[in-house]
């Protein structure tokens, strides 16, 4: 009888410990504070309203359900975790783990994109928590250090050593100097392309002769990096920009003058010109782009070294949350690097109907726990439209800045440029152009937008509404 006695003492101690484990659970889920606003989803669940229908019907017990489930305390430290431990599974073939989203297209026949609906990658995921935002001062910088501001080196640079590449959820992950790189593929519609030159030609067409206009088509990465993707179904796609860009360019009227952007970067692949684990172009990319439109301008333009480098290790971008949340985008975070100006400036921020709001720097700064919102950093992402005053320049030119989530590190390169600068967002901002050039003395327009805001249909709809 007594040799039962240790069986019994541990069915009864596993009995006890799953109850102590089920009752933490129940007061963690009950009690514990939730999340409401997630880095990697923009709408988490709300809890939901009663009634006997759905009570009934059973779909209120089961919003309930879902609401603990996404809003757990701590939630994306779990979603982290659970993203590390996947990378140890191991994928077979037959696993559908790298899927385009649902509802979207396969990668279509190479004989025709003319149709191809472009993905949206022209904005963040999500709006960034305003109440986590605080303006960065000048300085407060953490490094000093400046970079040469052509880029130039003694030798030719090395071309990037291309690797395997996977599709994850409508994004290609390449392999790039040992670093898993994640980017948007980039089909193109050359229709779309002359729409946009048609709109800004006759835009421009209304305008006072005095009065520069100019397109900044920015190209995605895969313009530079696909042709070292060790698959030649995919290193095909990396003309297509080149082409629209070429569509572009050919459509544009003598009125507008044309930025060339994909030669300005074109030097410096080898450079940090764009980011790993975010869709957008980074600080220093920004900049050489900035050095071109101030070159079609003829205006003034600073060096890099006469800018403050910030840099903040530990970035995960928003290709984090598009990838699915992929291990390996997680698991390489890289820096998000800010240069700050030495010139001294006044920023106010304005609603998107011209109302005033707040006056702030033009940096601003996200905690580590909205880190895939750190791109917001610049002029606080879309949320505002700008009017920056520049102490120093007295050029009498005031430049109005058309642009995508793309133009928002702009403006902090152009200080030395433009006695005043104007940033609308071309998706948000509501009265027409004229309003508000004839307000502040506008004597330059940029459009400045990635590639797949220009050629998409949404894009031109907005600036048609905004020219009129």
């Amino acid at each position: 009888m007594n040799d039962h006695k240790p069986l019994r003492f541990a069915r009864w101690l596993h009995i006890g410990l799953f109850v102590l484990v089920f009752a933490f659970m129940f007061v963690f889920c009950l009690f514990f504070n939730r999340t409401t606003i997630s880095n990697y989803d923009k709408d988490l669940k709300k809890f939901p309203e009663f009634s006997v229908e759905s009570l009934l019907s059973g779909d209120y017990t089961s919003e309930i359900t879902l609401y603990f489930s996404d809003t757990i305390h701590d939630r994306d430290r779990f979603i982290d975790n659970n993203a590390r431990i996947r990378q140890f599974y191991g994928f077979t073939e037959e696993e559908e783990h790298f899927q385009v989203k649902p509802g979207g297209p396969d990668i279509p026949d190479f004989e025709d994109f003319e149709d191809f609906e472009q993905p949206d990658f022209s904005d963040d995921p999500s709006e960034p928590d305003t109440s986590d935002a605080s303006s960065i001062p000048e300085e407060s910088s953490q490094d000093s250090s400046s970079e040469d501001p052509n880029g130039e080196t003694s030798q030719k640079p090395e071309p990037p050593v291309g690797g395997d590449v996977e599709l994850a959820a409508n994004v290609l992950i390449m392999n790039l100097n040992g670093l898993p790189r994640a980017m948007e593929l980039f089909y193109g519609n050359t229709k779309n392309a002359a729409k946009y030159a048609e709109t800004l030609n006759a835009f421009a067409s209304t305008l006072d002769p005095d009065v520069n206009v100019y397109s900044m088509v920015i190209p995605k990465q895969c313009a530079y990096y696909l042709q070292y993707a060790k698959n030649e179904k995919y290193a095909k796609l990396a003309p297509r920009t080149t082409d629209n860009l070429a569509a572009i360019s050919g459509a544009l009227s003598s009125r507008v003058k044309e930025v060339d952007v994909y030669g300005a970067l074109l030097p410096h692949t080898h450079e940090d010109i764009y980011f790993r684990t975010d869709h957008h172009w980074t600080a220093l990319g920004a900049y050489y782009g900035a050095q071109s439109f101030a070159q079609a301008a003829g205006v003034t333009f600073d060096g890099l070294d006469s800018y403050t480098k910030n840099v903040r290790p530990g970035y995960v971008g928003t290709m984090y949350n598009y990838t699915n949340k992929d291990p390996r985008i997680l698991n390489n975070p890289e820096d998000f690097v800010t240069y700050i100006p030495s010139r001294a400036y006044t920023a106010s921020y304005y609603t998107h109907d011209m109302q005033f709001k707040m006056e702030e720097s033009l940096f601003f700064h996200f905690s580590a726990s909205k880190r895939s919102a750190w791109y917001s950093t610049f002029i606080h992402g879309d949320s505002y439209a700008v009017h920056v005053v520049s102490d120093s320049c007295k050029n009498g030119r005031r430049l109005l800045l058309v642009k995508d989530s793309y133009g928002n590190p702009l403006p902090a390169y152009l200080l030395a440029s433009f006695e005043e600068i104007v940033v609308v967002d071309a998706r948000k901002y509501q009265p027409a152009l004229r309003g508000v050039m004839e307000q502040y003395g506008i004597t330059d327009v940029l459009f400045a937008e990635c590639a797949y805001s220009a050629v998409g249909a949404e894009y031109i709809r907005n600036l048609i509404r905004l020219t009129q």
